[in-house]
């Protein structure tokens, strides 16, 4: 088992560290998806699997504070959601120069991860002296169920909740130990690279039959703006999406080293909190002041994906500053019992 000079496992540092890249890279597809294609394909790539495994992590790592009933920590990722709401609505009103709105309600942006992160580990405290399996069959169910309401959608990111928690009670029934010793099967590997290397190619090639299905990844969508109607046989094609993500996020897993060959993975997963909760609004303010105001993008029309991973790269570098870090986790400290720290994450 490789440790890090902080007793931290590397492995699942350099898993977050990948994941957090994809996270960035996902959010900056998204503005190019429409006129680029790779943009597109790739982002549809992302979405399979990468919300999927940090909720899966993250319940690996929330057993103390829901076994401890540990308030405070829990309630410090809601005070997150409310950080990144602020930062992202200051930064969209400074880059556009227009009156974004605000809303603690409706979510429909990055803050919704520290939201359901809250949602989970108070909902997990509730159930947990119920037998995990049922309480994993009834999570599943309803996140079937839940796509036949379109009322949930962003509000108080139920359809989220609904649709995501598996993965999340899945992380926190685990045994870290164990599913990091499953995984270190040398057979595994090999054939979690090939599933990974298949699942490539199958969206490379068929993306034009299977683009619709994205609105399925991403956890918000009812079945009715997924296909215009309620689908009998809908909740079939969520068991489907829940069985890739999951297949798909295992085999990540299992690739990712044990050991980093350099040390620039694990520490952007030792930073994944104020990376996820900085890259959107400076995001806003580069698109809003600097790529529209100087249409940088244009000397880009040909090499749109190459200017994303550039952009990425350059966010989550700067978002990676260490000062950030303190001044997040004063943002979120709760005095008291020890809370989430933006490091620790």
């Amino acid at each position: 088992m490789a440790l890090s000079s902080g007793g931290r496992i590397e492995k699942w540092d350099n898993l977050k560290g990948l994941l957090m890249i994809l996270v960035v890279l996902g959010h900056i597809f998204d503005v190019y998806a429409n006129t680029s294609e790779v943009c597109a394909i790739l982002r549809y790539f992302i979405y399979i699997f990468h919300m999927p495994l940090f909720l899966f992590v993250s319940g690996l790592f929330s057993k103390s504070h829901v076994k401890q009933r540990n308030a405070r920590a829990v309630m410090s990722y809601f005070l997150l959601f409310i950080v990144i709401k602020v930062l992202v609505f200051a930064s969209k009103w400074v880059a556009y120069g227009k009156y974004p709105g605000f809303s603690l309600i409706s979510t429909s942006g990055v803050a919704w991860y520290a939201f359901v992160l809250c949602s989970f580990c108070l909902i997990t405290m509730a159930v947990d002296r119920f037998e995990p399996v049922h309480i994993f069959i009834v999570s599943i169910v309803i996140g079937c169920l839940a796509g036949y309401d379109r009322n949930l959608g962003d509000k108080l990111c139920l359809m989220r909740t609904a649709v995501f928690y598996p993965f999340f009670f899945a992380g926190y029934c685990l045994d870290e130990a164990k599913v990091r010793k499953f995984f270190s099967d040398k057979k595994i590997k090999i054939a979690s690279a090939v599933l990974i290397a298949a699942c490539f190619l199958i969206v490379w090639f068929c993306y034009d039959g299977i683009s619709d299905l994205r609105l399925m990844y991403t956890g918000k969508n009812s079945y009715i703006t997924v296909f215009g109607r309620n689908l009998p046989y809908a909740f079939l094609l969520r068991l489907l999406i829940y069985a890739v993500s999951a297949l798909m996020g295992a085999a990540f897993i299992a690739v990712t080293p044990e050991k980093s060959l350099v040390s620039v993975l694990p520490s952007i997963g030792r930073k994944t909190l104020q990376i996820y909760a900085l890259h959107m609004p400076l995001k806003y303010l580069y698109l809003g002041l600097l790529n529209d105001r100087f249409h940088i993008e244009n000397y880009f029309v040909s090499k749109l994906p190459l200017y994303s991973v550039l952009i990425s790269a350059v966010l989550v570098a700067v978002c990676c500053l260490p000062f950030w870090g303190t001044v997040l986790n004063k943002l979120i400290k709760i005095p008291g019992r020890k809370t989430v720290r933006a490091e620790n994450s």
